[in-house]
């Protein structure tokens, strides 16, 4: 097994469900946000042609879900901090004709240096690894459309196994013991019809409070160790695969 890990420096995103008006964020990008922006990237390096967009896109991630193992994130010597944020954005392109339109939004927003996203593949072509990691590169939004950002660095790192402390999330589904800490409940991967499920997952965090401050800080989880880990960007990296 081998992992495509990109070192993400995004100040600020927003991560959650399909909502209007009021939107909380997820402390970490879910599978499905980091499925969706290693997909993009595909599709513009291919340049696929003759189909919907949506047909594209749904190609391609039922392409990375069959060689996907793993898909995870975690802080990259950081916390992170969640704080609401009142957005205004103007609608100017929804009518040629009439007065300028605007929204005004209530969003929460997550706030981090840098974070690590980490994507396990069963055996690839060296043609697929180039292709997927150049494709890396091109991740410039996670959530919604002002959540911008850049990729600093990527990398193919082997995946060995081994017992670390796990700091990464993981599935409460993939476990059958009491674990201890922040559990979040995500999308595995980007929808295309009306139905989601979300899936209960145990964040690598702990909750610190700093005078009126609510923040969190990288915490491996308690009660389980990894069963395969990677050594990447000068850290070591506990996962449960």
């Amino acid at each position: 097994m081998e992992a495509l890990v990109a070192r993400l420096r995004f100040p600020f995103y927003s991560i959650a469900k399909r909502s209007y008006q009021i939107r909380p964020s997820h402390l970490l990008p879910s599978p499905s946000a980091l499925k969706g922006a290693l997909a993009k990237g595909i599709i513009l390096l291919r340049e696929d042609k003759g189909e919907k967009m949506d047909e594209i896109a749904e190609k391609t991630l039922k392409e990375l879900n069959s060689k996907l193992l793993y898909v995870g994130a975690k802080p990259y010597k950081s916390i992170v901090v969640k704080s609401p944020i009142l957005l205004k954005r103007l609608r100017t392109l929804e009518s040629s004709s009439g007065p300028e339109k605007s929204d005004a939004m209530r969003r929460e927003y997550t706030f981090s240096r840098e974070i690590l996203a980490i994507y396990v593949f069963r055996e690839l072509t060296e043609e697929e690894k180039t292709l997927y990691l150049k494709a890396t590169y091109l991740i410039d939004q996670l959530g919604d459309t002002e959540s911008l950002g850049s990729v600093v660095e990527a990398q193919w790192v082997e995946v060995k196994k081994g017992t670390y402390p796990l700091n990464t999330y993981l599935p409460l589904s993939k476990i059958r013991i009491s674990v201890s800490g922040i559990i979040d409940a995500m999308l595995e991967s980007p929808s295309f019809t009306k139905e989601e499920k979300e899936v209960p997952y145990v964040l690598p965090l702990s909750e610190r409070e700093y005078k009126r401050t609510i923040y969190y800080e990288e915490k491996p989880i308690q009660g389980i160790s990894s069963n395969h880990y990677l050594e990447v960007f000068g850290e070591v990296v506990g996962l449960w695969i």
